[in-house]
């Protein structure tokens, strides 16, 4: 009697145990700050390289800048089937391309056809993600697979609950957990992850400007100045062509030119 006493009460102890070492871990990880650096490679119509900072508050992605060797070069517009002659406008905005999450509101920059450049606020639009069953590894995560529809294109994602974040790449968010990769089905974007690094919660600096963000103005605005930025340019490049020359068209305005396909049509709803 006195032994099963005993082992019963070794064993009530030790289930004891096992639930204090539980609660402890469950606290010390809430008490951590979770955040890093994910480095991504954006292949489009060019390759183009990013690095998204986070912390469990917000996430900061902006674009590197990267010089690339003659062979890279070539390989690009290769690899982007880039065999056209365009017209190229240089930037007169020496600032990186960014994408800031806040968790409540979102912002980005974008550039005009003439090559300024304007913050925007994004609308209060919410990803609706469709979760699948289908898994992978990404280096050393497991990632579960997504879909969805946002502003008229289909995107596929893959994501790790490793990182609890609802962050990604580009516009994408709203997933439990952070995007690894992300990809729309005309093949238009493709979004990869080159490298993870967590970090402590002391050496997590996130280097935004909020002040800037301020200057943000809304995507109804953005659209109505871009419109009417690409029509004064347009103008202008016509204002210059010889006499008799066919004139050049905005896409919208050509009922002859091919059709252009678009990451995003803003008349979507979704």
């Amino acid at each position: 009697m006195k032994i099963i006493r005993y082992l019963t009460y070794k064993n009530s102890i030790m289930k004891k145990i096992t639930l204090i070492i539980f609660l402890l871990t469950v606290i010390n990880l809430k008490s951590q700050e979770i955040c890093g650096s994910i480095n991504y490679k954006t292949k489009g119509y060019i390759t183009t390289y990013s690095i998204m900072n986070f912390n469990e508050n917000f996430s900061y992605n902006r674009e590197l800048v990267v010089k690339l060797t003659k062979d890279e070069k070539e390989k690009i517009n290769q690899e982007s089937g880039n065999t056209t002659t365009n017209i190229i406008v240089g930037s007169k905005n020496l600032e990186p391309f960014f994408e800031y999450n806040d968790r409540t509101n979102f912002y980005f920059n974008e550039e005009y056809i003439d090559g300024t450049i304007d913050i925007i606020k994004e609308d209060k639009r919410k990803w609706n993600w469709n979760i699948l069953p289908d898994t992978k590894k990404i280096g050393e995560f497991i990632c579960k697979k997504a879909t969805t529809n946002f502003r008229g294109s289909d995107f596929t994602a893959w994501f790790t609950s490793e990182i609890p974040l609802p962050f990604g790449p580009w516009k994408a968010k709203d997933l439990p957990g952070v995007i690894l990769e992300l990809y729309d089905g005309n093949n238009l974007i493709h979004i990869t992850t080159t490298n993870v690094t967590l970090k402590s919660k002391n050496k997590c600096k996130i280097p935004v400007d909020k002040k800037k963000l301020n200057t943000a103005i809304t995507i109804k605005g953005f659209l109505k100045k871009q419109k009417l930025k690409d029509k004064e340019y347009f103008s202008m490049l016509n204002s210059k062509l010889p006499k008799g020359a066919k004139p050049y068209k905005l896409a919208e305005d050509c009922d002859d030119c091919p059709k252009e396909l678009k990451l995003e049509n803003f008349n979507e709803q979704n």
